[in-house]
């Protein structure tokens, strides 16, 4: 929580009621399907007061489709219109790279996360 908490809602894309009484910070890969799941029912969540707010996380790491995509994501001058099309597979017509993005810092951040002992032998 307190790595979380340096990181500015500036460098996320959100996607909130109007008045959240929840608030859910997810690490997302454009390419993962759990992920393009859960956004396929964003409208839901928010229905319910839950606010989403998204870390980029391409699984795949740096210098792949995914990352590029995530960096594309990122340039788009509408985010989250660009986020929801990237993860229904739609190509993005944005630039790969416009200077500062988050994806590297994010990824990063995500790196020493760990399932708990017992949620790892649950799913071996």
């Amino acid at each position: 929580m307190k790595l979380l908490a340096t990181v500015p809602e500036s460098d996320m894309l959100i996607f909130s009621p109007r008045d959240p009484k929840y608030t859910v910070t997810v690490f997302t890969d454009v390419d993962c399907a759990y992920c393009r799941k859960l956004h396929s029912q964003i409208a839901e969540y928010n229905r319910l007061g839950v606010r989403v707010r998204y870390m980029f996380y391409p699984r795949s790491g740096p210098n792949t489709e995914s990352w590029t995509k995530a960096e594309q994501v990122w340039c788009s001058t509408n985010r989250n219109d660009a986020l929801t099309r990237a993860k229904l597979g739609e190509e993005l017509k944005s630039p790969k790279s416009c200077g500062n993005s988050p994806v590297g810092r994010d990824y990063a951040m995500g790196q020493p996360v760990r399932y708990p002992r017992y949620a790892r032998h649950r799913h071996e």
